[in-house]
């Protein structure tokens, strides 16, 4: 019996939200369908400064829509042409970067995650299910 490889990228910033990524979404998912990648999990980093001067639910809504911009271009590119797309997120605290994994958009409306410390961010992810590393 054959074994079957699944090829993953756990780690992927796209260009519509993150700095450091010139390359879009819906360009990776391509990209990484051809290359026969079956799942990727796009880790946008937390902008902190979109979230920090939100004063209304309105203000809050359109910095979620940014955070969530490049995996939404993905996700619809991967839905269309078979590619599993799945949604992490990177956090810088104090120079470490963390990694959240098994969290949904819902994720982001917490206004609290940008200002916890590393052990508040461990309990807050243990407490819901999320996977930190």
């Amino acid at each position: 019996m054959e074994k079957k490889l699944y090829k993953t990228e756990t780690h992927l910033h796209c260009g519509e939200t993150s700095g450091c990524s010139l390359v879009t979404g819906d360009e990776f998912v391509r990209r990484y369908k051809e290359e026969g990648f079956s799942t990727i999990f796009v880790s946008d980093h937390y902008n902190r400064k979109w979230f920090c001067d939100c004063e209304t639910r309105e203000d809050y809504d359109i910095a979620v829509e940014k955070q969530l911009r490049g995996y939404r271009t993905a996700k619809a590119e991967g839905d269309r042409i078979g590619l599993q797309v799945l949604l992490s997120c990177e956090l810088n605290i104090d120079g470490n970067d963390y990694l959240f994994y098994g969290i949904d958009e819902e994720f982001f409306y917490d206004k609290s995650i940008g200002y916890m410390t590393p052990h508040e961010l461990f309990d807050f992810c243990n407490e819901r299910g999320y996977t930190l590393i």
